[in-house]
């Protein structure tokens, strides 16, 4: 009864990692791009970067919602920024001034920030738009934002290789939770999906340069899965689930910013 309600639960995971990579959002990022020039951009930005003409009088910046840190938080977690503000920031409560459908809705155009260098849709898409109440809007069509990677033939092959090893890693530790083989979990994490395994990957494609945002997130997803390991041994899956959840997002987050 105990692995059936877990298997569910890691189900569950893989389900929310899978949807997170395609992108099925509860929101409409249209009827959100709307939303968010109007009420949002002054702050943080046509391109979510912070950069909006009110930012620059502010003490505290407003957030860039294209960093890593935001890559990782959960929907859930923007919503609850928005509809009830961030304490010490000037980002204010929009729960009295959006209902909960367009707080959603911003939700969703913030996630078309994700990649690096990402433009958001563009203006021509929602020329015209009425106002984020209208019901009618032409959808446009959203291109690949991903950044390629320029590297030489050996160096892909072993990222190839690197990425083949994290999925087989991943694969590891839920058949090790499975069969509450902790320890083996744990060291699963830390020795393929952690600082070790960042350190062989360097090896693999030393003289190859990388653009410094992928190397930031290569550091967010080797540090999450130290997390990983380390709230592994106490065995509470309540607690261990929602650092493997991270785990997963960070590979998504980077997969989503570059491609070979």
């Amino acid at each position: 009864m105990r692995r059936g309600v877990f298997m569910s639960a890691v189900l569950g995971v893989l389900l929310v990692a899978g949807w997170s990579a395609a992108q099925f959002l509860p929101g409409n990022p249209m009827r959100g791009q709307v939303i968010y020039q109007q009420s949002c951009a002054r702050c943080h930005g046509t391109t979510g970067a912070g950069d909006g003409p009110d930012a620059q009088r502010m003490v505290v910046r407003p957030a860039d919602l294209r960093s890593p840190g935001m890559l990782l938080k959960s929907d859930l977690e923007l919503l609850r920024s928005i509809a009830y503000g961030v304490a010490f920031s000037p980002m204010h409560e929009w729960r009295d001034q959006m209902t909960d459908q367009e707080m959603w809705d911003v939700v969703g155009y913030i996630r078309t920030f994700t990649a690096p260098q990402a433009q958001p849709i563009s203006d021509a898409a929602t020329h015209g738009s009425q106002p984020h109440g209208a019901s009618k809007q032409e959808a446009p069509t959203l291109s690949d934002t991903r950044v390629p990677l320029r590297l030489p033939a050996p160096v892909q092959e072993g990222m190839r290789l690197t990425m083949r090893e994290h999925l087989e890693a991943l694969h590891a530790i839920v058949a090790a939770l499975a069969r509450e083989d902790y320890e083996k979990a744990a060291a699963v994490a830390h020795e393929d999906l952690g600082f070790p395994k960042h350190h062989q990957a360097m090896q693999r494609e030393a003289g190859a340069t990388f653009p410094p945002k992928y190397h930031e997130l290569a550091m967010v997803h080797h540090q999450v899965a130290e997390d990983l390991a380390g709230i592994i041994p106490s065995k509470d899956m309540k607690k261990i689930l929602p650092h493997l959840e991270k785990t997963m997002k960070a590979c998504v987050a980077c997969h989503q910013a570059y491609k070979l």
